[in-house]
């Protein structure tokens, strides 16, 4: 069961993943925040929740891209990493277009 929790972290509505997901994809009330995952026991943001496997992979495309700055090739030439940049900030927007 997951639970959706209000700005004072306080239940809103719990009920299995599938329904939450659907009743959080159609417009909800402001002061709802965050969703509690009964599974996991984490507690994570509406954003996070519906987009979690889109989340995953831009946050690891995000930590590759700082692992590369440090790097003597794009250190070298920092044109290298603007592009580099460019191209994982284009993948991130395209992961947002796919719903």
């Amino acid at each position: 069961m997951d639970t959706v929790l209000n700005e004072f972290k306080r239940p809103v509505f719990s009920s299995e993943p599938s329904e939450v997901r659907r009743r959080l994809r159609s417009p909800y009330p402001q002061g709802w925040e965050k969703v509690y995952i009964g599974e996991t026991e984490q507690t994570i943001t509406i954003s996070e929740y519906l987009y979690q496997e889109k989340w995953d992979v831009a946050v690891r495309m995000l930590e590759e891209l700082l692992k590369k700055q440090q790097l003597p090739m794009y250190q070298r030439d920092p044109s290298k990493l603007d592009m580099h940049i460019q191209r994982t900030a284009r993948k991130i927007l395209d992961l947002g277009e796919d719903d």
